[in-house]
């Protein structure tokens, strides 16, 4: 005789399912002979996470338990849901304790890399891994009976979690028409960093000729990689890189990159006795390059030695002036690798187009009030002309800024003293030491008026070395010394005005003038008789009149909601010097020469008619000539969309009208088109332009760039599988 218990809308557990499991159903039926459960409708059998046990939930239209073989049998929409893998199955049959089984029609979803293996028949062989028979893989969420993006398709394939896919006779597909074949294909299925390879760069210009670089990713440890990028460049040779990295803490971390080129180009001149011959001189600047092992050598670290006491260390290594002008695009090219330290240590390189390359090691700690500080500074000189004078290193500099706060006192001190060694292997080079104490106290002018006063004392002392031959022989011997008094005294004032208004929703615009006027005064004995290595050798005098007229604008509106929103729209300033010394000086005999104490006036101008546009306009007037010295024009402007354009025209007379433009265009959810040019109009000529294009559904992505400068054209092509680019880039943007 047999039992059957009926227990409707109900949950077991405990005697009758094996701990920890449970199952709830609209209908549960319990078959004590056979010790079968039997759970029909909204069916959910699940355990919860344990350790050494992780969650998983089971749901199907009916499952059937059999107790004495601790299996369950499967039937209709079922979905196996766990943290790392989501199944979905028409028919299936599982062992609860040796975590195998079979199941037909199955979708088989990895989260952490977005990929969808199916398959008609599949064995589940343990806890992580699966054989498939005629099914694909990819990243592509496909409708059923749809036809995905891309897939590959395999006979047999073999699925391990947190280890390899295995698959047979694998065929890549594009849509349903095959593009290429294997025999054999594995790839890593890894929810955590792991070695592999990135997908590659192809490209090709005329000076380089055609080319690849294949990236391989080496995880070291969760907080430490290695990044190879081996290359060909066939009219040049072999080009690789190299990339390390770690993060020891949030405040920590550092990259190091070193690129190589195996250059095998020559330039030559002509020879003078062969009538085909022709000269190969790149840039066409008269200099013949012969330079074969070229790289660039660089790195970053910042590290939090204890508290407030930092330590950052960059390095910036150059073979020769070219290399980085040449190299300026691709996955190891200088506008990436800028781009990548900046994001990653908020500062990046110098311009490409200096070839005095600094490296510095700074160390610094700070207290409420002062900061203490060292830095070394070593320079690489990579100009072909050695015959220029020698770089200046800096061995070392030490700062201390101290800033007391007096708060018995309506008195601010300021005090700042720097010691600097520049050390040259030829020419001159000195020790300096400037300390310059500062007092400030507020100037009562009424309630309308704000006064600030300051007064200042700088003390320079020189001791000046001289290193084989010297182009500025030191007559009066190899110590010096300048005392400079400075002084200065502002006034200013607030005024703001709201202009009512009924337009739309615009209800305001406020308008705050700040009006600001001061006097300076620097003084000191000439500094012709000083070395001149940096800015605070040569301190300009001052005796003058400043004024400046802020202007500030914003605008009030109601929105939608009701809700009350100001903006700011704008900005103008400007401002202009009197010069009280030059007013005084003794005009020149026999000479046109004339006083002119007035300065160009100065006017900037930044207005945001728009939310998401912003136009900037810089300029100086020279009164006398009656003429513009220079402006800048510039703006930005991008959409809800995403779209983007930029521009940026620089104008100084004779000498400069440069514009720089780039544009982004979304085409499509998908398409986006990108570019950008810079065009000299003094000289009609193209500096530089390029374009690329990037096309990127949801599950793969295509990037194609071409660049052209007055010296190369590139281009370069960079193809990318959603699922499959994880697969091969572990943690590339991890740390």
């Amino acid at each position: 005789m047999s039992f059957v218990f009926l227990m409707p809308s109900y949950a077991i557990a405990g005697e009758i399912l094996p701990e920890p499991w449970q199952l709830e159903a609209d209908r549960i039926t319990s078959v004590q002979e056979s010790e079968e459960v039997i759970a029909e409708g909204n069916v959910i059998f699940s355990r919860e996470e344990q350790p050494g046990v992780k969650a998983i939930t089971i749901k199907a239209d009916k499952i059937f338990y059999n107790k004495k073989t601790s299996t369950i049998d499967a039937i209709g929409n079922i979905s196996i849901l766990s943290p790392e893998e989501t199944i979905y199955s028409d028919k299936a049959r599982l062992n609860l304790d040796t975590q195998t089984g079979v199941l037909n029609r199955i979708s088989l979803y990895i989260k952490e890399q977005n990929l969808y293996f199916t398959g008609e028949s599949v064995k589940k062989e343990g806890e992580l891994t699966y054989s498939f028979k005629d099914g694909w893989v990819s990243a592509c969420d496909t409708p059923p009976g749809g036809t995905a993006p891309w897939c590959i398709r395999s006979k047999e394939a073999r699925v391990t979690m947190d280890d390899f896919a295995v698959l047979k006779h694998a065929t890549f597909r594009i849509k349903d028409w095959p593009i290429a074949y294997t025999p054999y294909l594995i790839f890593p299925v890894k929810t955590k960093r792991e070695s592999g390879f990135l997908f590659p760069e192809i490209l090709h210009s005329n000076r380089d000729g055609s080319g690849f670089m294949a990236p391989y990713f080496i995880d070291i440890s969760p907080s430490m990689d290695i990044t190879l990028y081996p290359g060909y460049l066939s009219k040049r040779g072999v080009a690789s890189a190299v990339e390390f990295r770690y993060v020891a803490d949030s405040y920590s971390r550092g990259t190091f990159a070193i690129n190589y080129l195996e250059d095998e180009t020559t330039d030559y001149q002509k020879d003078p006795a062969d009538p085909n011959d022709s000269n190969i001189d790149y840039r066409s600047d008269g200099k013949f390059r012969d330079l074969h092992d070229r790289y660039w050598v660089r790195g970053k670290i910042d590290q939090n030695l204890a508290k407030d006491l930092i330590l950052r260390f960059d390095l910036d290594l150059v073979s020769d002036w070219d290399y980085l002008i040449e190299y300026r695009e691709g996955m190891t090219g200088y506008s990436k690798s800028n781009a990548d330290f900046v994001k990653g240590f908020n500062r990046g390189f110098q311009e490409e187009s200096i070839p005095l390359r600094e490296s510095t090691v700074e160390l610094s700690k700070s207290w409420n009030s002062t900061v203490l500080g060292g830095e070394m500074r070593a320079v690489d000189d990579a100009r072909s002309d050695k015959s220029l004078s020698e770089p200046v290193h800096t061995l070392p500099r030490l700062i201390f800024n101290n800033h007391p706060i007096f708060t018995f006192l309506p008195v601010s001190l300021d005090w700042d003293t720097e010691y600097v060694y520049y050390w040259r292997e030829e020419d001159y080079g000195y020790q300096r030491l400037d300390t310059h104490p500062r007092l400030s106290i507020p100037v009562p002018l009424g309630s309308l008026v704000e006064g600030k006063m300051s007064a200042g004392v700088r003390e320079t002392l020189y001791l000046i070395e001289n290193n084989g031959e010297s182009a500025d022989p030191w007559e009066e011997g190899d110590s010096k010394n300048r005392t400079i008094v400075d002084f200065d005294i502002n006034a200013a004032t607030v005024l703001t005005k709201d202009y009512e208004m009924d337009i739309g929703s615009l209800r305001f615009v406020n308008h705050t003038f700040r009006p600001n006027i001061q006097y300076s005064y620097i003084n000191s004995r000439t500094q012709k008789e000083l070395p001149n290595l940096d800015s605070f050798d040569r301190i300009s005098l001052a005796n003058g009149l400043t004024y400046e007229l802020n202007n500030y604008f914003s605008v009030g509106s109601i929105l939608d909601e009701g809700i009350f929103s100001e903006r700011y729209i704008g900005k103008l300033k400007i401002s202009q010097t009197y010069d009280i010394a030059e007013a005084r000086r003794q005009l020149k005999t026999n000479s046109n020469d004339e006083r002119r104490p007035f300065s160009d006036i100065l006017l900037d101008l930044n207005i945001q008619p728009l939310n998401r546009l912003s136009l900037e306009y810089h300029t100086a007037w020279d009164i006398y000539e009656d003429r513009i010295e220079r402006y800048q024009f510039k703006g930005a402007y991008t959409d809800t969309r995403g779209d983007n354009l930029t521009f940026d025209y620089n104008y100084v007379p004779g000498t400069a009208r440069d514009l720089t433009g780039t544009l982004t265009v979304k085409v499509t959810q998908d398409l986006q088109i990108k570019g950008d040019t810079t065009r000299s109009l003094l000289y009609d000529r193209t500096v530089s332009e390029k374009i690329g294009l990037i096309y990127a559904p949801h599950c793969w992505q295509v990037e194609i760039n071409f660049s052209k400068t007055s010296d190369d054209q590139r281009i370069i092509f960079l193809f990318t599988l959603s699922g499959f680019g994880k697969a091969f880039e572990w943690g590339k943007d991890n740390l």
